[in-house]
């Protein structure tokens, strides 16, 4: 099986992919420990820093090869102008994301320290 890698500062973009159903790992180092999440077929990668213009500093690579759809903020934009309820949605979704990974760090802190 192949692997590929991305890594990006710019953070220009968001990058969905399909690994045929299989999980890919993704790895972020934010200076104090190294995490990794597991992502299976139509997540997104990037997306809190896509919508945050924050430095996105993850390594991402793939059990299988896999196709992906980089979209970037400019083109982001424009469909958001022509579907505007889309966009809505797409926030909602972004924010139950990030609450989720906001209370499972919680419990991995709430988890070490006790």
């Amino acid at each position: 099986s192949s692997a590929e890698y991305w890594e990006s500062e710019k953070n220009e973009s968001v990058h969905g992919g399909n690994s045929n159903n299989n999980t890919s790992s993704m790895h972020g180092n934010n200076g104090k420990s190294k995490t990794s999440w597991t992502k299976t077929a139509g997540d997104f990668i990037n997306e809190v820093c896509f919508f945050t213009q924050s430095p996105q500093m993850e390594t991402v690579r793939t059990a299988t090869v896999c196709k992906t759809l980089t979209l970037s903020r400019t083109a982001y934009r424009l469909l958001c102008d022509d579907y505007p309820e889309s966009s809505g949605t797409v926030l909602q979704n972004l924010l139950a994301k990030v609450q989720k990974m906001a209370q499972e760090e919680n419990a991995m802190v709430a988890k070490a320290i006790s």
